[in-house]
């Protein structure tokens, strides 16, 4: 059975995996056409890729914590 730390662990991770997703989708729309690679959508991807890793380092400290 999982516990309640691992269940919001799970939880948290997967908010990660969804800024991600956003940030892939992104990608293939800009490589698909190029033309949509706007300034302003680029600096949004990044800004999707930092928050992504923002969030999974907050995990790993979190963990780190926990230990």
């Amino acid at each position: 059975m999982i516990n309640e730390n691992k269940k919001q662990l799970i939880k948290e991770i997967s908010e990660c995996v969804e800024i991600l997703d956003d940030a892939i989708v992104m990608h293939d729309v800009h490589i698909k056409d190029p033309k949509t690679a706007t300034p302003e959508s680029q600096k949004e991807m990044m800004e999707l890729m930092l928050d992504t890793r923002d969030c999974i380092l907050r995990q790993l400290r979190a963990s780190e914590k926990d230990k």
